[in-house]
Parts: C-alpha cells; structure tokens; sequence
C-alpha cells in the first residue's frame, strides 16, 4: 500500500506545485495527504482482490466538490478549500487500489497509469538504483505527460504550461 499511496499524493502534489504553490505547504499537503490515505485504507485494501473495495479508495474532485480526504489535507496545509478549485482540474478522478493507481481527468478523458506493480517488477536493477523510485510508471514522468495533454482534459488551455505537462 506504501507505494500506491506516495504515487497518488505525490501526483497530487506535482499538479500543486504546477500551479506556484510553495514546496513548503505542498510537501506539507503530501504528507498530510499520505497519512490521511494510510488511515483512510487501512481495513480497505485487499491485494488478493484488487478492486474490492476500490469505490472506497477513489479519489475524486468534481467541480465545486473536493474528496474529503483532499479537503482536509489541504486545510491542514493552510491552503484555503476553495483555492482547490482553480488549483485541480474541474473534474479528476483517481483509482487507489493495491499494485495499480490510475487517474483521469474529464468525464471522457483517458486513463493514465500512475504506478503499475508489473512493470516495477519487470525494471532491471540498474534502472532501479538509477531512479528514486522504480514503481513510478514511465509514462506519469513529468517529460512524456505533455505530449497527450490535449486529449486528457478539454480546458487544458486554462491552465498554465507547466501544469499541462503534469496533467495528462
């Protein structure tokens, strides 16, 4: 669960800094974010049955209603709630469930992998000792997010160039 989790608030936390928030509050907000999860999925996390239990675990952010684990980490960073708003894509969903974390942003949007066990798995040990993390999946990096921004979020333009790179 350790590794699904930090995926999810660190990706949460990149799209924060994309938009000027200060590292300080953001990495204030991921751990927050991190432990909120832990808690919050404690006697839901099944990896003999991944997706029992994945209703649970989404994460999502829809217009003017923010997830409430979101929410309270936020409050606990000092970020107002409502700065969420114009910080998050309008509509953002996340799917937390053991060896898998994806995400999507729009109703119609595709699926993007932010960290998937197989392919940490199949990582040589080079490549491992070579990055922080081998578990990120290698299409989440920040250098290969921009190239499929436009058809993962139909307002992309709204938001400055840094944080479309983040968000597909």
């Amino acid at each position: 669960m350790k590794d699904e989790v930090n995926s999810a608030a660190g990706f949460l936390a990149r799209l924060l800094l994309a938009r000027n928030i200060a590292p300080g509050t953001v990495e204030s907000f991921r751990k927050t974010l991190t432990s909120l999860l832990f808690n919050h999925y404690r006697d839901h996390w099944f990896p003999e049955k991944p997706f029992k239990g994945s209703g649970y675990r989404c994460i999502r952010i829809l217009y003017n209603k923010v997830d409430p684990i979101v929410e309270k980490a936020t409050k606990a960073c000092g970020l107002p709630v409502e700065a969420l708003k114009s910080l998050f894509p309008q509509e953002l969903t996340m799917w937390v469930d053991p060896k898998d974390v994806s995400y999507r942003i729009g109703e119609n949007g595709s699926i993007g992998v932010l960290y998937d066990n197989s392919i940490s798995q199949t990582v040589e040990p080079e490549q491992q000792a070579a990055s922080h993390s081998s578990t990120l999946h290698p299409e989440a990096s920040l250098a290969t997010c921009g190239q499929q921004a436009n058809h993962l979020h139909p307002q992309l333009h709204q938001y400055p160039k840094e944080m479309q790179m983040v968000m597909s």
